[in-house]
């Protein structure tokens, strides 16, 4: 048996003399390998109308006459996000991640699940694949979170919420003790800010990070449907989309936060109440508004 390197591709060539004689006979190249072999006929033999082709990005019928194959596989290779499921001629289909293509094949590595620091993912693996265009009847891209479910969580979370109230009616639909539910969402991609219930996981967040100042409506503004501060209860799936904010798809207003509960929490933080002064400073209220607060508890 004769072992070299197939001239077209330099894959390992094993071929016995006898072989070589019989593609030279059959006017095959004997120094091709049997995949180069079987898609030069595979370009040659195509004949007939030309298919119907998908020519955008996220799939690609292969046909020896589509020339899209070469800019679909440039942009998966060149999005680590992006995988292929290859569906095979012979009805098997697999999912890999393409990082070369030359001479009509597709070089990929293998597919598996990876564990990451929140989400479980499609990943490459270390298993180096090839597979000749022939062989191949349609590519598409599929995202590495394919297959991916978020779960519940275990516990609920508690947290906070401030929202105005209008003629004894909390904003949005809420009401005490009764649970809000939006479809759940497994693709962590979601953009959770605008499909999610949201709330906060700190007492001052709601007024810091996003101007909803309970404290100062409390004072300022005591008959014009003043933000009040609500305790929450996130179950289901929750999660933290950004650095302050918190989504879940089943939200409860539990109850009123009191004032003397705020009152108590400030108090242990007198770097919040500072913050708070320099807060009302920048947006043009009183800076006392803090003791005046604390007379309405009493």
């Amino acid at each position: 048996m004769l072992i070299k390197k197939c001239i077209h591709c330099n894959a390992t060539l094993k071929k016995t003399w006898q072989e070589m004689i019989n593609d030279a006979f059959s006017r095959r190249n004997p120094f091709f390998c049997q995949e180069c072999i079987n898609n030069i006929a595979w370009r040659k033999n195509h004949n007939g109308p030309l298919p119907a082709q998908h020519q955008n990005n996220l799939i690609c019928d292969v046909s020896p006459v589509n020339p899209h194959i070469n800019s679909f596989l440039k942009n998966i290779m060149d999005n680590e996000d992006l995988l292929c499921e290859i569906q095979f001629r012979n009805g098997a289909k697999r999912l890999v991640f393409p990082y070369f293509f030359e001479k009509d094949f597709v070089y990929a590595y293998g597919d598996r699940w990876f564990k990451g620091a929140v989400d479980t993912v499609h990943a490459p693996n270390s298993e180096h694949l090839r597979f000749p265009l022939c062989d191949i009847k349609k590519m598409e891209q599929v995202s590495i979170y394919q297959d991916y479910y978020a779960s519940d969580r275990d516990e609920p979370m508690i947290g906070f919420k401030a929202m105005p109230v209008v003629d004894g009616k909390i904003a949005d639909g809420y009401e005490l003790g009764v649970m809000m539910e939006v479809p759940k969402q497994s693709d962590p991609r979601t953009d959770y800010k605008a499909c999610y219930l949201h709330y906060c996981e700190k007492l001052e967040e709601p007024i810091f990070h996003w101007d909803r100042d309970y404290i100062a409506d409390a004072v300022l503004h005591p008959d014009i449907s003043p933000q009040i501060l609500f305790r929450t209860k996130a179950e289901g799936h929750y999660l933290q989309d950004d650095d302050y904010a918190w989504g879940s798809n089943k939200l409860t207003i539990t109850e009123v936060v009191s004032r003397q509960e705020i009152i108590d929490y400030y108090e242990q933080r007198p770097e919040l109440i500072e913050e708070l002064r320099n807060y009302w400073k920048k947006n043009n209220n009183p800076v006392d508004l803090w003791e005046r607060y604390k007379q309405l508890a009493v």
